[in-house]
């Protein structure tokens, strides 16, 4: 899997930063990737996405959105 960039609005995009994060396996202590290290840009642009798809999602049916969520 690719996690070098961000799914935001339904898209994998690419981050507004070079920054990374670590990630690192607790178990090992081993570093296994890299993620994004998303700034107040990215976030904005995520919580935007978020908002304007809220109205759509809720008018969907609990049971279907359990549905969606385990084919994700």
């Amino acid at each position: 899997m690719d996690f070098s960039r961000l799914y935001i609005n339904g898209a994998w995009v690419a981050p507004l930063t070079e920054d990374r994060i670590a990630v690192e396996n607790p178990a090992t202590r081993e570093i296994i990737t890299h993620v994004p290290a998303c700034g107040k840009e990215d976030t904005d642009r995520a919580v935007a996405a978020a908002q304007a798809a809220a109205p759509r999602w809720q008018a969907v049916a609990p049971a279907a959105r359990i549905e969606i969520a385990r084919r994700a």
